[in-house]
C-alpha cells in the first residue's frame, strides 16, 4: 500500500507553484526540511507524481556520514574544477576550497548547497533524501 498524504495542501501548493513557474526554464532548487519521519519524502513524491515532472532521485544512508557527505563526494570533482570561488559556507563540506566559517551554520550551508545544485543542475530536477538505518536503496 502506498503512503498517504494528509494535511499538506499548503506545502503541495508551494512545491507545485515552484515547478509550474519553472516551465521552460531550469528547474528550481527547493529545500524541504523537517524532523525525521515528518513526511518530507512523501510530500515531494506526491507533488512530483501529480505534476508528472521527470526527476533524478537519490538517497543516502544516514549512517554513511555527515548529512552532506554524499553530495560532497558526488560534486567534489566538479567543485574542484570550478574556476570561480565558492561561498565560504560551502567550505564546511569542501574544505579544500577554502576555510570554513568559524561557527558552522546549518541553515546557511543548506542554502549554499541549494544554490550550488541550482547552478549545476542545467535544467534537470533532482530529488535527494536519506534512508533510515537498516533500509537499502531501491
Amino acid at each position: 500500500m502506498g503512503r498517504v498524504l494528509v494535511g499538506r495542501d499548503a506545502e503541495c501548493a508551494v512545491l507545485s507553484r515552484a515547478l509550474a513557474a519553472a516551465q521552460g526554464r531550469p528547474a528550481p532548487v527547493v529545500l524541504v526540511s523537517g524532523e525525521a519521519g515528518a513526511g518530507k519524502t512523501t510530500l515531494v513524491e506526491h507533488v512530483l507524481a501529480r505534476v508528472g515532472t521527470p526527476t533524478l532521485s537519490g538517497r543516502a544512508a544516514e549512517w554513511a556520514g555527515a548529512a552532506y557527505d554524499v553530495l560532497a563526494r558526488a560534486l567534489r570533482p566538479t567543485v574542484r574544477d570550478m574556476a570561480a570561488p565558492i561561498s565560504p559556507v560551502l567550505a564546511q563540506i569542501f574544505p579544500e576550497r577554502g576555510a570554513p566559517p568559524a561557527t558552522p551554520d546549518p541553515a546557511a550551508l543548506a542554502a549554499g548547497v541549494c544554490s550550488l545544485l541550482g547552478s549545476l543542475a542545467g535544467g534537470r530536477l533532482a530529488k535527494l533524501g536519506t534512508l533510515p538505518p537498516g533500509e537499502t536503496t531501491r
